[in-house]
């Protein structure tokens, strides 16, 4: 039989659903994982605790379930708002990555001077 896999990589957790060629959720697993709230308006996570998270979640849905890996036809994957990992040059993540509801400290108001639009720097794609 065929099945697919959702996973949600969600602000607080993240929630795996195994589902059936008509659309039957079979299992679902959860993983929650802290947050770190430094500063009032920020949030961090370590990325790290995501990918343990969607591995545990899937491995989870499809022993419960039965399921050889080889039966899954498609994987949805939803991430949190607002997400970002920074790397650094090799690769690491510097520190834990992840959201602001505020604008940096000493920021103008106006959003033009927070620097160029994303659309204008040439992003970093790692294979």
């Amino acid at each position: 039989m065929d099945y697919m896999i959702g996973i949600d990589l969600g602000t607080s957790s993240t929630k795996t659903v195994l589902f059936d060629r008509n659309g039957h959720a079979i299992r679902s697993a959860t993983r929650f994982y802290p947050m770190s709230q430094p500063r009032n308006g920020w949030a961090e996570q370590d990325p790290e605790d995501w990918w343990k998270a969607a591995k545990e979640t899937v491995r989870e849905v499809l022993r419960d379930a039965g399921i050889s890996p080889a039966d899954v036809r498609g994987v949805g994957l939803s991430g949190q708002m607002h997400g970002l990992v920074a790397l650094d040059a090799q690769d690491r993540v510097p520190r834990f990555s992840g959201a602001t509801s505020a604008p940096p400290p000493n920021a103008s108001s106006s959003p033009a001077r927070w620097g160029p639009p994303a659309s204008s720097r040439s992003p970093r794609i790692r294979p």
